[in-house]
């Protein structure tokens, strides 16, 4: 059967959510994710399935603004139980530069994306969001899940001298840690848990927040032989089996032009050391955040500025 090109679709696009326009590295994915429950009758086995559950999931790697980056790692302060799409949805839509406009009608950010301070790399690695049903509104309503309709591309938002790429000074406490740089670029690894809440009649209807938590990785270029050994308090002075990560943390300070994030009460978790003629003598070094508290309230876990 013959194929015309002229019929086959193809072509970039914008994603936007809760009114920031974000450009992407590459692709954007949206996969189509269905949980059905097999039917299974003693006499025939299984003859057929029935859908539980449907939703989207939109996967991509936004550009290195630094803007970007309030709407991508929003968890720093969310309390336990918190709704991720709150009480009132919050669209994502991917606005094709052809004029296709598809709209999922209540989105959460499920997996913030890797972040990597070093000039070799992009800020960002790939965000994951959730599309679920509209609120209060029934599976039979049309487009409650999903609208694709015609709307001309209008944003003038993209400027290139957005895309940021720059090497960033670390600060850890007191010596050797007090100003250092890596070689490679420190990446920052996000942990975030949630619990679906699901319905009988609705299937999921939302996710609560469970707990966050972030590390960071680098592997540090400093002047002396001993290194993180004098800060890893894993022997002599207070160190004992069973101590707090806490008791011996420090805030994780990332800084560049434009961009502070800090790790707030890091403490650090491995270290390593190379021997040869090629590698520097401190191999990578992590560390992980740990969660303060002030006259009993929860304080935030990084902050941007």
């Amino acid at each position: 059967m013959p194929i015309d090109r002229s019929t086959l679709i193809t072509g970039p696009a914008l994603v936007t959510f809760n009114s920031v326009a974000m450009y992407t590295v590459g692709d954007i994915v949206v996969t189509l994710e269905r949980e059905v429950q097999r039917r299974n009758i003693s006499a025939h086995g299984d003859v057929g399935a029935d859908t539980m559950d449907r939703f989207f999931r939109v996967s991509f790697t936004p550009m290195s603004k630094i803007s970007y980056l309030a709407t991508l790692w929003p968890y720093a302060s969310t309390l336990q139980g918190a709704s991720l799409f709150t009480g009132t949805d919050r669209p994502l839509t991917i606005h094709t530069l052809s004029g296709t406009l598809y709209t999922f009608k209540a989105a959460a950010n499920i997996k913030p994306p890797e972040l990597n301070f070093g000039a070799g790399q992009d800020l960002y690695g790939s965000v994951d969001f959730l599309c679920i049903q509209q609120n209060n509104t029934a599976w039979s309503t049309a487009d409650s899940l999903l609208a694709v309709t015609s709307s001309a591309f209008s944003d003038t938002s993209f400027v290139p001298a957005d895309i940021v790429r720059q090497s960033y000074t670390a600060t850890w406490g007191a010596s050797p840690f007090d100003s250092f740089r890596s070689k490679e670029g420190f990446k920052v690894t996000p942990n975030l848990e949630t619990n679906a809440l699901t319905i009988d009649e609705m299937g999921m209807i939302d996710h609560r927040f469970a707990s966050f938590r972030c590390g960071v990785r680098g592997i540090p270029l400093l002047a002396t032989e001993a290194g993180p050994l004098t800060r890893l308090a894993i022997q002599g002075g207070s160190a004992a089996r069973g101590r707090s990560l806490q008791a011996d943390s420090a805030d994780f300070v990332l800084t560049g032009t434009g961009l502070t994030f800090t790790i707030n009460s890091a403490a650090m978790i491995d270290a390593g050391y190379m021997f040869g003629a090629i590698p520097l003598r401190h191999g990578e070094v992590g560390w992980e955040s740990t969660r303060e508290f002030a006259a009993g309230a929860a304080q935030p876990i990084f902050t941007i500025a």
